[in-house]
């Protein structure tokens, strides 16, 4: 899978469809390196090129999303896997690869030979959980699903950054077809989050197989890494926002705290969350019924790309 010490695998999405449970479980074989910072996104604005385009919310307004990210250089980037030249399969996680179409073909020209892993999950679901998700961490700034869809559709978050775009990421078909163009059916792999869900012992050893790793290692697969849960406690949420807001804050903790450090302080709350926090409300019948219809089309366009029958994503639970 590559001589170099570079990565030669990506897992590159969906987002909150179980990149994260499958780093997990891959860090489990000996033969993997994981990439310590999940998602670094370099592939997405490589050396921070047309960043002014992306944008996240902050309490001022809008601020540029190189605000919020810890790699940005190529070195910065190469020194994730400065330690990982004697693993045989060496990977990182970044769910913005898929939904951003050029992070493609920026992948295959610095790494040709690299396998593709992508999970797809139902795109109305995905939507809501994405949503949650960022509204449990202080980051989503419409308080209701239908305000945040209706401000997307009306263009208002045109230039935010993609994982508050939750109609746009649902759009797996044109997604994924811009990766088996580049590496082709072999070197790309299409998951389902649901098969995740239900069987994730036989998931992950595609995975391994995808990677030409042994299935004989052992794996524990009986848990959902990342779910997403509101916080059980108002002062949960301010802190959480405070490390992706307060760009003041932020800009000091990078001067005093080394980039892997301050990569499992942001992740430490989310995960603090995870296991105190409560589920969220169940999302409404209308967005759902709007969700269902608004993503027919592609829905049926995947079952074609995939195989999979998923008429179960046509109905409301």
């Amino acid at each position: 899978m590559g001589d170099d010490a570079g990565p030669n695998f990506f897992i590159v999405g969906a987002m909150k469809a179980g990149t994260s449970s499958i780093c997990r479980y891959l860090a489990q074989h000996p033969q993997v390196f994981i990439s310590r910072i999940k998602e670094p996104n370099y592939y997405v604005w490589e050396n921070l090129e047309h960043r002014d385009r992306y944008l996240v919310p902050c309490p001022s307004g809008l601020a540029p999303i190189e605000l919020t990210q810890l790699v940005r250089t190529r070195d910065q980037y190469s020194r994730l896997f400065a330690k990982a030249s004697f693993y045989q399969a060496r990977g990182e996680a970044s769910p913005l690869y898929l939904p951003h179409l050029p992070a493609a073909a920026r992948i295959k020209r610095h790494h040709p030979d690299a396998r593709i892993i992508a999970l797809l999950r139902n795109p109305v679901t995905r939507a809501y959980s994405a949503y949650s998700y960022r509204r449990a961490h202080g980051l989503e700034p419409a308080e209701s699903f239908t305000e945040a869809l209706q401000a997307e559709l009306t263009g208002q978050r045109a230039s935010w950054s993609y994982d508050m775009r939750y109609l746009e990421t649902g759009h797996y078909a044109r997604q994924v077809t811009h990766y088996l163009e580049a590496f082709g059916g072999q070197h790309t792999l299409i998951l389902n989050f649901d098969h995740l869900r239900s069987e994730a012992d036989a998931v992950c050893r595609r995975v391994l197989d995808h990677l030409s790793l042994s299935t004989d290692a052992s794996i524990r697969t009986d848990f959902i890494a990342n779910k997403t849960r509101h916080p059980s406690a108002r002062l949960t949420s301010k802190i959480m926002a405070l490390l992706d807001w307060e760009f003041p804050f932020r800009q000091a903790v990078k001067r005093a705290v080394p980039m892997e450090w301050r990569h499992r302080i942001r992740v430490g709350a989310p995960a603090a969350v995870s296991r105190f926090g409560k589920r969220p409300p169940k999302m409404s019948d209308a967005d759902h019924r709007f969700l269902i219809d608004y993503y027919a089309d592609e829905i049926s366009e995947l079952e074609r790309l995939t195989g999979w029958q998923l008429g179960h994503w046509r109905q409301i639970h």
